[in-house]
């Protein structure tokens, strides 16, 4: 089982940002924060119980926290594209 530190987390969005977004100019996140295993399901599973939602079969349900770091770091940077950012969810 892999467990994963939040902060060791965030330090590796935040070197991602630093390299597909300020220097390639574009960024591909998975929302669910991880690959599909009988592992992450049976958590994807527990957290949809927990809150009343649907299990879902073929994929995890999304983790927030990355992403809502990713934004509020393009939010801090200097980089005027980030006015044209669309976000487009799935």
């Amino acid at each position: 089982m892999v467990t994963l530190n939040i902060t060791s987390a965030f330090h590796k969005i935040l070197n991602f940002f630093n390299f597909y977004i300020l220097f390639l100019g574009q960024i591909l996140f998975f929302p669910e924060g991880t690959d599909l295993t009988a592992n992450t399901k049976a958590r994807s599973n527990k957290f949809a119980e927990k809150y009343k939602l649907e299990p879902y079969e073929y994929v995890l349900h999304p983790r927030t926290a990355g992403f809502s770091f990713l934004v509020e770091k393009m939010r801090e940077s200097t980089n005027n594209d980030f006015k044209h950012l669309n976000i487009h969810l799935m």
